[in-house]
This record gives structure tokens, C-alpha cells and sequence, in this order.
């Protein structure tokens, strides 16, 4: 299929004119609508040209066939947003678009229906159910994006259509060729069949070759081989550009400058994946990670959550805007020209000269030997130039064109920025000597003092050269049509705002004349703090189950059946116990926390990042009726993987264990291997022909009774399960951590002794050997919530005064939160320009609205602060906050944010 967009080794061309792309993700499902344009505008500002995108599929299709694109769904309107601030779109439609949204964005109807793992659709693979779940999704997606794809009339620019290519899938790291052509071909087919013209990008691992698609490569940030990976990856795609994803920026901003000069260096095109912070909002995030990320938030490397540039990460927007300024230079270096080089992480300094038909680059890495301070760079006429040794590295531009009123014969300091083909931006250490040839005459000027409060500004050759230090070049935002230095960001209305510890901030216009900006315009306001006054709506009712809320329920029913696809719901749950004693309760495992109640107060928690080992809790129980209530917070499964989507909450009975007695654990060795594609068409990062482990690890048991059995895993590996050598399932990382036997459905289960067998994947048998002391067998003695009214449910939503209402709060606040949770209500009461921002430090955790509408999730273990954007709220709007443990709402102020 022909479209206005080609791709060749060099990048991409939008008819004929080529791209260089300098990418970062903005997430627009995480980003109140009011500030779409402004983070889109801030993303340019700081020197990127392409913002890459996802759509995650929950998102938009809530229920089967009810699909939403308004508001704050509005995909059209974001991408209108993104080419009216001059930003090329990478789209990434799915199905899974991975991290930071819960499952990957899968929507969790699609297991809702399925009672067992047999009748279960194959996420991710080429099973019918889900293809054609896929194809009805994307269908209606389609008309949200296609006419965003460049005109093939207009001048080509973001702002005649953004939408630079699509990327279908992620991480379908797996080496299954039939299942990867089954399942990836048909995705491939289908957005064609729908009219997608751009090229098609995977971001696969390089695990499947997938004709008429291109192969993306994603890295850490600190990975030590991202120079040499990024070159190899014209070895493996000759035909296709280098796009490099470049991880983890937000937790080392400062190291992102370095990773991205590698990738551009060694002729990739840098994307910075975490670049605009965002809050999940409508959407759901995954439980804290075992890095302790935060999952509350995606925290940005280059744009914050306030919307100002992120300390540090200067250094990053001095090479993205080098990228941007001189693009037409980069995407000319032809990467058959290129030489061996040492590699960036020797003590040397390393020197790396690339050539194309628009000129010649030469950069340098910085080196990790700090007694080298300069250097001497021979030109081919034999003259040399002095380099200074910066840090994180620099670049040399030999024979450029300059927007072709001039030409750039060399200079031995960093130029990255050309404005208006008029105004050249560059920057050194202090004190060296800069040289700069333009058409055959050179200049030489000196960089200013570190301390040096404005650059030194020099006319030559119809030009205006601008030397800055390297502060100053890590201080730098443009509207479009003038360069700010000192500025910290732009405000919405595309103004500069201040740098913290800068006394002024001087602005260079597109013909070079310098000016300082009016101070009292631009003061960065974090106004002072304002005590707000409060109203708590403590849930006691819903605690102790009296609340006439609570409907009854026929039968279990998971949080989405009941209506909550993001927050939480109540579950109120009778039990007749024959007699008194404490009593084992596995509840269902799912992507949620359950906090458990009992007489009013929390027994236990059960979460991802709960302290318990397992869904079981011990529960005292009374002799007669027992009532427990749960308060179950429904989070996403696994970015990744192919168990990314389960049900949340109560979905299934709560069963009463005892732990089963007699159970050997034994090791077999020399097994015959199982093949893993046997079992599941897709299995992440198992290649075609890899086999189990020859190792097995048994668990005998003998069970003469008609229960069934709850095997806790404890221990979750990677590997093959078998009873009485009979194929069971397989779980993953990420996936399901116990499995139920029921002797009237598994038809391999005896009446006597059985053995449960597991057969670890290659390299998995040292932490298979660790699940022989986790894993526990249970007897499932009774089932709580099966038999009609033992469950009942209530939404856990904003009270309308109806059931709960709100009391005002005087007198001292609370230093301990209370236990309760509650719902917590103020309103603004503040008519001036700006956003808004709430300190939840002293809360706990929970949701917040602003008027009715959702504003984000909150975990204040790993985010203090909650922006309230300007144009979302007015003089008299009302504030709501949910806080699961019962904070002190008094402990919030609210800060003017500018």
C-alpha cells in the first residue's frame, strides 16, 4: 500500500522530504484534557519533534460494542493538539500497548464470560474469539486516526497531518514462527484493510521478522551496550531506520543526555519513553513494582507533572533540540560510510565521525578519564581545531548547510539550534575558544564566565551567533519563534516560566535580537500555601456492613460485572459458622487489593504490595452468623505477558482451607523435556523448539475425598504444571499463583494418591527449587458467597448526601489516620490564573475528583502532589478525596502553581 510516508536506512521521508526523529511518549489517557496542548507544546519546547503515543484499548471500549471518543477519550483531538504544536505521532494501537497501563491496556471483559480456562480466548494469539474482538475494536478506532496520516497535496508538516507511523503490538517477545505469522500477520492485514498508509512499526525484541513492518529497539538508559546495539541494528534491517526507545530516564534524568547522544551518534533515532509525566486517571495502573515505582503515576524525564522541565534533565533537551535544529543533517549521514570506533564506555575518549551527503559529524563520547580535558581535531585539509572535553560528550558540524543562506564550514564547539536559518545557538566550557567557519570566513569568540548571567551574542556573515555556557544551554525553551535561556518551561499560555536559582531569563527572536523578559510575567508562582477548610464522610456504615447500600448479589461477581472498571467497590459477606475458631479464608486472587473488615475493623490487607505471602487470611469466627466486609481496589494486571488480564474483586466464593496432610516433595531427574508450544501458541521469550527443563519437582499426595484441593503456589516460575502426568496449565511471571483442583472437572485427579507435577522452563530449575518450600496444598472444607444473599456489593462512590453525609472538621488535626475510610470534600476558593496543586504527603492513598470528574489515583508513598490543571476548575468547584486508611484531610494545602 502507498502512502505519503517511506522509510529508507537513513529514517523516514513524508514526500520526499526527510525526518529525523528526536521522539518522547506523552500519554494522553494519563493527561487531563486541559493540558493536551500545553505538555504537547512544552514536549517542542524543550527541543523534541515527535511524540510517540498509546491507545490503550480499555480505555476507549469500557463494555463489548460501547466505545467512547469523547471528552476526555478525545483521540482526534489530541492528535489535532500534537500537529498544531509542530509534533510528528507514533501511534501505538495495540492490542497490548504495555506499560504503565494495567494488563497492557487490554480491557477485562474480554475474560469476564469465560468460566474456565478451557472456554478462555488466547489474549495475544491467533485465537477467532479475540482476532475478531481485535478487528471490531480497531475498526472503530480507524476513524479516529486515518485522516491524521499526512495529506499527499499540503506542504508536509505535522500540521497537515502528524501521523509519522503506527505500531501494532508490544513485546510479542516470542520465538514461535507459525503462532507469530498467525496472530502478528492478521494484525498486519487488518490495519491495512482499514487504511493505514504510514509505515507499521513492532517493538518486539527483534523475537519475529514480520514482512512490511519495521522493528523498533528499546534499551535502559544505562545499558553500557546501547551504542553498539543501535548500530547493529542496520545489520538487522538494512532497508529500515534506527529507532531506539530509551528506558528509565525518569528515575536518572541526568544520564538521558548521554544515552540519547550514543543513539544519535551511532545513527538511531533517540524516542525517550517516560518524557511527559501523567496520572492514571480512567484508567488502571499496575501494583507497585518490585523497583518501587511508583504506580500511581508515570513519572516524566523531560516534562514533570507541574509541566516545567525536570531537574537534570537539561542536558536531554540540549541533544534532543540538536537533533531537531539539524535534522536535515542527521538524516543524510549515510550508515554505509561508517567506520570502526571504540566503544563509548573505554577510557579513552571515543571519536565517532559520520558523513552524508548534507555534511559531516563528528561526535565525541565523553570519556570516563577525567584528566583528558581537550583534544585536536584534524580536518582533510590538515587543519586542526581544539575540542574541549564535555560532558556528557559533543558533536563537531563540518560543511552544513544553513537553511540555505549559508554554509557551515566547521566549528569545534556544540551548535544546536538554528532558528529561523538565521540564529545559531552554541555552547562550550567556559574560557575555551570557540571557532566557527561560515562561508570561508572564520570568528573566533571566547565562551563566557560559568557564572556569566547572559550568553555572548556576535553577528558574522549574516548570521547572529549565540556562545552559551553549559548552564545556560541546559536552560533553554522556545515558543516556535523565539529561544528563551534561563526558562524553566512554558505556562499555558506559551509563556516562559522562570528557572529556579536564575535571576531573569533573556529571549533571542528569529532575527537575533536579544532582549530580557519582564520578570513580573514570568515568575515560576508556586504561590504560598493555603489551608482549605474540610468535610469527612467517615464510611462506618460500609465498614461494618449496616449501610443500606449494599445490594444483594446472586452469586459471586467481579468488580467490572458490578460497574467498577477504575477505584473501588464494597463487598459485604455472611457466613454460618457451626461452630467458633479461628478459620483459614483464601479469597480469589486477581489484580486487586482487598482490605478485609471485621466488626468495623481491618483484619488484614491482600494486595501485590500487602505484606501477606498468599491470598489466604486467618479469620476468627463466631459460632452462627459472621459478616466480614471487603473493600476491593481494582488495579491492572501485568504490562506484559500473556496472563495480562483477569477478573478483580470477588469474582469467585471465598474458600475455607485447611492444609492438606501427607504431602512429599521429591526432585526427579533426567526427565523426558515437554515442548513448550505444546501448551500456549504464545510464551514470552521461548523460542521455537525450547523445551521444558529435564528436571521435575513432584509433589505426592493422597486425597480419598470429593473436595477439592487449593494449590498455593506461593512461588511463581515459569514452567508447565502436570497432574498425574497429565498437561494442567502453565503460569508465568505476572500471571495466576494458585491453581485449583475440583475432582468433578479434572478429569485426571484420582480417589487416592496423585502427584502434581511441575516442569520448570529451561534455566528456571534454582527458583523452581525455592517453590518446593512455598508451595502449600489445601482442602477446600466449605465455600462462602455461592449459596443466593451471602454477597452483597455497593459502589464506593462520591456520597450524594442520600446514605453518607458530610460533617464539618474543626479543632486540631489528627497525627494518626483513623483506620476508616472516608470521603473528604472542600472547594476552591480561588479566582486567579493557574494551575492548582494539592499536598497529599500526609494521606494515604486513594482517588480524587475535582467537580465530579475523576482526577487521578493517588499513592502518597510515592507522589506528594496532585495538579489541578487550569480550565478544569472555577472559583466555588468542589474537591473530593477518598482515603482508604482514613487520613486527615486537614493535612492538605493547596498551592497556586502559576
Amino acid at each position: 500500500m502507498v502512502g505519503t510516508v517511506s522509510v529508507d536506512s537513513r529514517g523516514f521521508s513524508v514526500r520526499s522530504k526527510r525526518i529525523h526523529v528526536v521522539g518522547g511518549r506523552a500519554e494522553y489517557a494519563l493527561l487531563d484534557p486541559h493540558v493536551w496542548s500545553a505538555r504537547l507544546k512544552s514536549l517542542k519546547a524543550a527541543g523534541f519533534n515527535t511524540v510517540l503515543v498509546s491507545v490503550p484499548w480499555d480505555f476507549h471500549e469500557p463494555q463489548p460494542g460501547h466505545f467512547e471518543f469523547d471528552h476526555d477519550h478525545n483521540l482526534d483531538g489530541f492528535l489535532s493538539a500534537a500537529g498544531d504544536a509542530g509534533l510528528w505521532v507514533i501511534l501505538r494501537i495495540g492490542p497490548n500497548v504495555g506499560a504503565p497501563f494495567g494488563g497492557g491496556g487490554l480491557p477485562a471483559w474480554l475474560v469476564e464470560h469465560d468460566e474456565s480456562v478451557e472456554s478462555q480466548a488466547r489474549q495475544r494469539e491467533a485465537d477467532p474469539a479475540f482476532v475478531s474482538a481485535v478487528s471490531t475494536w480497531w475498526t472503530s478506532l480507524s476513524k479516529h486516526f486515518v485522516h491524521h496520516q499526512p495529506s499527499d497535496t499540503a506542504d508536509p508538516c505535522p500540521e497537515n497531518g502528524p501521523l509519522l507511523a503506527v505500531q501494532v503490538e508490544h513485546e510479542w517477545s516470542c520465538g514461535n514462527d507459525e503462532g507469530a505469522q498467525a496472530y502478528l500477520g492478521e494484525l498486519v492485514h487488518m490495519i491495512r484493510e482499514l487504511g493505514v498508509t504510514v509505515p507499521l512499526l513492532t517493538a518486539n525484541g527483534f523475537w519475529q521478522e514480520l514482512d512490511g513492518t519495521i522493528e523498533t529497539w528499546s534499551d535502559l538508559v544505562d545499558e553500557p551496550k546501547l551504542f553498539a546495539n543501535t548500530r547493529q541494528l542496520h545489520v538487522v534491517q538494512p532497508s529500515a531506520p534506527r529507532l531506539v526507545v530509551i528506558k528509565g530516564g525518569a528515575a536518572k534524568p541526568a544520564e538521558l543526555a548521554s544515552a540519547m547522544l550514543k543513539v544519535i551518534a551511532a545513527g538511531g533515532m533517540p524516542i525517550v519513553d517516560d518524557a511527559v509525566a501523567g496520572c492514571h486517571r480512567r484508567t488502571t495502573s499496575p501494583g507497585q513494582g518490585s523497583d518501587g515505582a511508583c504506580a500511581s503515576t508515570m513519572q516524566g524525564s523531560i516534562i514533570g507533572l507541574d509541566g516545567q522541565v525536570v531537574s537534570g534533565s537539561g542536558g536531554a533537551t540540549r541533544i534532543a533540540r540538536f537533533g531537531r535544529a539539524f535534522s536535515h543533517v542527521l538524516a543524510d549521514l549515510d550508515p554505509s560510510l561508517d567506520s570502526p570506533v571504540l566503544t563509548p564506555d573505554s577510557e579513552a575518549s571515543v571519536v565517532i565521525p559520520r558523513r552524508g551527503s548534507g555534511g559531516e559529524v563528528v561526535f565525541f563520547l565523553d570519556s570516563s578519564n577525567p584528566g583528558e580535558d581537550e583534544h585536536k581535531l584534524v580536518l582533510r585539509d590538515g587543519r586542526a581545531l581544539d575540542v574541549s572535553a564535555l560532558q556528557p560528550g559533543g558533536w563537531c558540524l563540518i560543511d552544513v548547510d544553513l537553511g540555505g543562506r549559508g554554509r557551515l564550514n566547521y566549528s569545534n564547539v556544540p551548535i544546536f539550534e538554528l532558528l529561523n536559518s538565521k540564529v545559531l545557538i552554541a555552547y562550550g566550557k567556559s574560557g575555551m575558544r570557540a571557532t566557527i567557519g561560515i562561508d570561508g570566513s572564520d570568528i573566533e569568540l571566547v565562551v563566557p564566565e560559568a557564572d556569566a548571567e547572559y550568553p555572548l551574542v556576535q553577528e558574522h556573515k549574516g548570521f547572529v551567533i549565540v556562545l552559551c555556557t553549559e548552564r545556560q544551554a541546559d536552560m533553554i525553551v522556545d515558543d516556535g519563534n523565539s529561544v528563551f535561556i534561563g526558562a524553566a518551561g512554558l505556562d499555558s499560555d506559551s509563556k516562559p516560566t522562570l528557572q529556579n536559582d536564575v535571576i531573569g531569563i533573556v529571549q533571542i527572536d528569529s532575527e537575533g535580537l536579544f532582549s530580557s523578559v519582564d520578570m513580573q510575567s514570568v515568575q515560576r508562582n508556586k504561590g504560598p500555601r493555603e489551608s482549605l477548610s474540610w468535610s469527612i464522610a467517615e464510611l462506618l456504615h460500609d465498614i461494618d456492613g449496616s449501610s443500606d447500600r449494599f445490594v444483594t448479589l446472586n452469586s459471586p461477581m467481579s468488580l467490572d460485572a458490578c460497574g467498577v472498571r477504575n477505584g473501588y467497590g464494597w463487598y459485604r459477606v455472611k457466613y454460618d459458622s457451626k461452630e467458633s475458631g479461628k478459620k483459614s479464608f483464601y479469597f480469589p486472587e486477581g489484580p486487586h487489593r482487598l482490605s478485609v473488615h471485621q466488626k468495623g475493623k481491618c483484619i488484614g490487607e491482600i494486595g501485590p504490595d500487602s505484606e501477606a505471602s498468599s491470598n489466604i487470611l486467618d479469620v476468627k469466627c463466631d459460632a452462627g452468623e459472621n459478616l466480614l466486609t471487603v473493600l476491593a481496589e481494582r488495579i491492572g494486571g501485568a504490562a506484559y505477558g500473556n496472563n495480562q488480564i483477569r477478573k478483580a474483586g470477588l469474582y469467585d466464593v471465598i474458600e475455607v482451607v485447611e492444609r492438606l496432610k501427607g504431602a512429599r516433595s521429591t526432585v526427579r531427574e533426567d526427565v523426558p523435556p515437554i515442548d513448550l508450544f505444546s501448551v500456549r501458541s504464545f510464551i514470552p521469550n521461548a523460542s521455537y523448539g525450547d523445551v521444558s527443563s529435564t528436571k521435575a519437582f513432584v509433589w505426592t499426595f493422597t486425597h480419598r475425598k470429593k473436595s477439592s484441593l487449593r494449590i498455593d503456589i506461593g512461588h511463581v516460575v515459569s514452567g508447565t504444571w502436570l497432574l498425574n502426568d497429565t498437561v494442567l496449565c502453565r503460569t508465568e511471571i505476572g500471571g495466576s499463583g494458585s491453581i485449583r483442583l475440583n475432582p468433578s472437572e479434572t478429569e485426571c485427579m484420582k480417589a487416592g494418591k496423585n502427584e502434581l507435577i511441575f516442569r520448570p522452563d529451561e534455566g528456571q530449575e534454582e527458583d523452581a527449587a525455592e517453590m518446593r518450600s512455598s508451595l502449600s496444598i489445601f482442602e477446600i472444607v466449605e465455600e462462602i458467597g455461592r449459596e443466593p444473599g451471602a454477597l452483597s456489593f455497593a459502589i464506593c462512590k462520591i456520597p450524594d448526601g442520600m446514605i453518607h453525609e458530610f460533617s464539618h472538621l474543626n479543632g486540631t488535626k489528627r497525627k494518626k489516620v483513623t483506620g476508616v475510610p472516608s470521603w473528604n470534600r472542600t472547594e476552591v476558593r480561588t479566582s486567579g490564573r493557574g494551575s492548582l496543586l494539592l499536598d497529599v504527603s500526609k494521606m494515604t492513598r486513594g482517588l480524587a475528583f475535582i467537580d465530579g470528574r475523576e482526577l487521578c489515583g493517588f499513592d502518597s508513598s510515592c507522589m506528594n502532589e496532585l495538579l489541578i490543571p487550569e480550565g478544569s476548575f472555577t472559583n466555588g468547584s468542589t474537591i473530593d478525596i477518598f482515603d482508604v486508611h482514613g487520613a486527615d484531610p486537614r493535612t492538605i494545602d493547596l498551592v497556586l502553581a502559576g
